[in-house]
């Protein structure tokens, strides 16, 4: 556990008003941060794998959903800002059909219609996994004294204004096999959530129905009982994947394996692959595969034909988030200064690999691409900036 994550902890552990209070003086707890000299937007936030605010490569983000975004405006509607307050800690953001959805201690919509955002009141709990689909943003928390929870939020119907607010719902408690994240999406009907130990939950929102499968046989991966699932939601079928580099295709209504399997990795391979992010998008399964020595491949492979193709290879760099994949292209960020970073354009078609420099801050937490634009959040403004996104 990260001394970050300590500190947001020992926030959570006061009472009553005083974690509203405490939670939302991010100045201060900065400057403990800062203090004892820890480097938030790129080793600790983006590599320390085994926390709740350390993620994987491919973390913050699950636009399932697409959102109305034009690039120029019409009529009398205003341009889109450059970034917008949200009012805590940004973790987790997931593209949905009005805005963009975010997730930290409070749960925050931005409206690109009517400019603007509007957040939810404090959650008193951590997010530990985002997802937007079925028309809600589905958060898991963990509330500390009540366990793991499965929270929905969408907007409130019936302001005359059009600036509605968020409702927050609790659908209720989730499971929290040894790990501190929970991968989800939604699928087939169902929000899907992995929780360790090659386990996955499927919860049903009309019949709030919750179910548990045990994949191991299937998906045990090297990292025993603290290995946590990929999950990504095809046309045909549920895809889960372990750290390890297994792939596998599941019926969603039996759970049973129905389709292809795959195992990325190679005999003789000394590297020690892992999985960094699984992503389905416009009929293709998209998988982003890391070594122990920074080399990163794409893997993708068309559901109709049910065929792997070979792995575009990227070279080494450590990803900050992604791969985000969207119009046959996957995105990828890194780090490049404490304050700047490379953001890639991969074709998926042709391998062929666009870049383009952008500002994070120094706070940096997570990254998206929905509609054709990028957007990173930041810890310290607690706000979700747009950065512009390579050509080509």
């Amino acid at each position: 556990m990260t001394n970050i994550e300590h500190e947001l902890r020992r926030l959570l552990d006061v009472k009553g008003q005083e974690v509203a209070d405490q939670v939302s003086a991010t100045p201060r707890l900065l400057r403990r941060v800062r203090r004892a000299r820890l480097v938030i937007p790129t080793a600790v936030i983006a590599m320390a794998s085994a926390s709740v605010l350390a993620f994987t490569s491919f973390p913050f983000t699950r636009n399932l959903d697409r959102i109305p975004m034009p690039a120029e405006m019409d009529g009398d509607a205003q341009p889109l800002r450059k970034s917008y307050f949200v009012g805590d800690t940004p973790f987790w953001i997931a593209g949905g059909t009005e805005g963009l959805w975010v997730a930290g201690f409070r749960i925050s919509f931005i409206n690109f219609e009517m400019n603007m955002s509007t957040s939810s009141p404090k959650l008193d709990a951590l997010p530990s996994g985002a997802t937007y689909g079925m028309g809600r943003f589905w958060v898991a928390v963990d509330k500390k004294d009540a366990g793991d929870r499965l929270l929905s939020a969408r907007l409130e119907e019936g302001d005359p204004t059009g600036a509605r607010r968020v409702e927050v719902l609790d659908e209720g408690p989730i499971e929290d096999r040894g790990h501190d994240k929970h991968f989800m999406a939604v699928g087939h009907g169902y929000v899907w959530m992995t929780t360790g130990d090659a386990h996955v939950q499927r919860y049903h929102p009309v019949t709030k129905q919750l179910e548990t499968f045990d994949l191991r046989s299937e998906l045990r991966g090297y990292q025993g009982e603290q290995n946590a699932l990929e999950v990504a939601a095809g046309e045909r079928y549920m895809w889960f994947a372990n750290a390890g580099g297994r792939v596998a295709a599941f019926d969603p209504t039996s759970m049973e394996p129905a389709g292809p399997e795959f195992d990325l990795s190679k005999p003789g391979e000394d590297l020690n692959w892992q999985i960094g992010g699984l992503q389905f998008s416009d009929g293709r399964l998209v998988i982003l595969r890391s070594s122990a020595r920074g080399v990163q491949q794409i893997w993708q492979m068309n559901e109709v034909n049910e065929q792997m193709e070979e792995p575009i290879r990227l070279g080494r760099f450590a990803p900050l988030g992604g791969p985000n994949v969207e119009n046959a292209s996957a995105y990828l960020l890194r780090s490049h200064t404490e304050r700047k970073a490379i953001i890639y354009r991969i074709d998926l078609g042709t391998g062929t690999r666009f870049q383009r420099k952008a500002t994070l801050g120094q706070t940096y937490m997570g990254f998206t691409v929905i509609n054709g634009s990028g957007w990173v959040s930041d810890f310290e403004k607690r706000e979700v900036r747009r950065v512009p996104l390579p050509g080509g």
